[in-house]
């Protein structure tokens, strides 16, 4: 295609972000008609959004609730707050990432694809339309710290630089390992002397002292409460073993897994759709091409502009960096979610280089018809579970809480004072019971809501729920009854009713659904 033609429909940025909505739209509408049962990560922040709170765990800071709560000012907290704004994390996204993309690539087409290659990237095509919370709401805000870096590289004004000392901030307390991304992004523009100046400068001190500012109080609620069993550094990375040299040569080996794994199927596609000009690009030199933009228009004028060294460089530095986990902790473990901060910009440094080896019309146009295959394959899947023509694996959507709900009511639970229950079950009773103080003893240092003022009949009731299977005793978890002794200084046998109640999962889903309770019907110590 001559350079002074314009770029094909699917290219032109109205039609871009109308794709990225349109796609969006259509996972918003299948999840909400899968069910209103939530998964392990969204019953979890549905648990925590009760109230605001600097750290309400210590692996995961607390962005995403934060945003959930505000949320559930103004609707109930379910699935669909819970899809609201995960879809709208998930656009900002991808419509920030294009954005970028734009500066970065400067033909159309090649940016246009660089947004679409989200439909090939296995952990975004299905992943993150189930669980992923944190991970979620990180590549979002790394789409838009990427935006942010590349003005103010062509404007590097103050106002610039306190919005990345902003992004800085915000993408650490949406998940502790954008840490990365924020030390190896600085680090490449060291590397090169054009890009060099953009990190000397009192500016650069200024704008990290307004990510500290933005990071200091979650940070220091996070070190006060301290990791449970489990939670710390080593138990995430199964460093316990420490940096022997076995342990060093299987932590090498898994990262280099999972960066793969991330990059699956679309590395492999895009090699071989555009083997020809990422060999020309690989053998010339693509370090700092640009090619002209398929608009005809010229590039707009930069101070400095990033191109796929840089790119490169900062994805380089950052698994560099993860690799550090292996060399000084004996890390054996790194799961796909962990290289997020680092590969995110992947498809555009990608299309970055290839875009120098100048790729035919026929590789684009094929490349695009891949992509809108496999969009059309996921979104169809999803579907399927809906239909009952593809196994929906645990069914968690299609749990049948609000009838659960509705039976707990009939046995004499009003919707109000406290519930103990723990995992899945837990967060589910908030959706189902928005009034109730939720408690899930499992979480032994979080600081859950103070006890409600009133104490009527409904909001002095306390309950405890626990799944019920044929093998499982009628008594509660020791860890609710010591809980409910220990911690709210109640009696666990003061008079209660006790019972079960029962729901078949929603169709095409089978089975049924059974959890024990056990009602105080009065206040009992601080549960009520």
């Amino acid at each position: 295609m001559a350079d002074n033609m314009p770029p094909p429909f699917w290219a032109r940025p109205r039609f871009v972000f109308s794709a990225i909505l349109a796609y969006l739209a259509a996972h918003f509408a299948v999840r909400l008609a899968m069910g209103p049962g939530l998964s392990v990560d969204d019953a979890e922040q549905a648990l925590f959004a009760q109230h605001y709170a600097w750290a309400y765990r210590y692996r995961a800071p607390p962005l995403f609730t934060w945003w959930l709560t505000t949320l559930s000012q103004v609707m109930p907290v379910g699935a669909l707050a819970l899809a609201l704004l995960r879809y709208t994390l998930l656009g900002v996204l991808y419509g920030f990432l294009y954005l970028t993309a734009r500066r970065l690539v400067t033909d159309a087409r090649l940016s246009a694809l660089s947004v679409y290659s989200f439909a090939i990237i296995g952990t975004f095509a299905e992943g993150v339309h189930q669980n992923l919370t944190h991970s979620t709401t990180l590549a979002a805000l790394v789409a838009v710290t990427w935006y942010v870096f590349v003005r103010l590289a062509a404007n590097p004004a103050l106002s610039w630089y306190l919005a990345l000392g902003v992004m800085f901030g915000l993408g650490i307390l949406a998940k502790w390992n954008f840490v990365i991304f924020a030390v190896a992004l600085p680090l490449a523009c060291l590397l090169r002397g054009e890009s060099r100046s953009l990190v000397w400068t009192w500016k650069t001190i200024t704008a990290g002292m307004i990510a500290a500012l933005i990071v200091l109080p979650t940070f220091v609620a996070t070190l006060q409460m301290g990791p449970p069993p489990g939670e710390d550094v080593q138990s995430v990375f199964d460093a316990a073993a420490g940096p022997g040299l076995a342990a060093i040569a299987d932590g090498t080996l898994k990262l280099v897994d999972t960066t793969i794994t991330y990059a699956l199927p679309l590395l492999p596609i895009v090699i071989i759709v555009f083997a020809a000009p990422l060999w020309r690009s690989l053998h010339g030199t693509w370090a700092g091409a640009r090619t002209p933009r398929s608009d005809g228009k010229a590039p707009p004028a930069a101070t400095y502009h990033p191109d796929a060294m840089l790119v490169g460089a900062t994805i380089a530095i950052g698994l560099a960096l993860l690799w550090g986990f292996v060399l000084v902790l004996g890390a054996t473990e790194f799961k796909v979610r962990y290289v997020y901060p680092v590969l995110l910009i992947l498809p555009v440094w990608l299309f970055m280089v290839i875009a120098a080896g100048r790729p035919s019309p026929r590789a684009l146009s094929l490349f695009a018809i891949i992509l809108a295959a496999a969009t059309l394959f996921v979104v169809g899947k999803r579907v399927g579970t809906i239909t009952g023509a593809v196994d929906c694996d645990l069914c968690m959507e299609m749990q049948p809480y609000p009838a659960l709900a509705a039976q707990l009511r009939q046995a004499g639970y009003g919707g109000s004072g406290t519930i103990l229950s723990s995992g899945t079950i837990a967060g589910n009773l908030r959706a189902a019971f928005p009034q109730a103080r939720i408690i899930d003893p499992s979480y032994w240092r979080t600081r859950w809501p103070a006890v409600p003022g009133p104490e009527s009949a409904e909001q002095a009731a306390c309950l405890l729920v626990w799944q019920a299977n044929p093998d499982s005793p009628t008594a509660p978890a020791a860890g609710f009854v010591g809980y409910l002794a220990d911690h709210l200084n109640g009696d666990p046998d003061a008079a209660h009713q006790s019972g079960v109640v029962s729901a078949a999962f929603l169709p095409p889903a089978e089975g049924t659904l059974h959890l024990r309770y056990r009602l105080y019907a009065e206040p009992n110590g601080h549960c009520r």
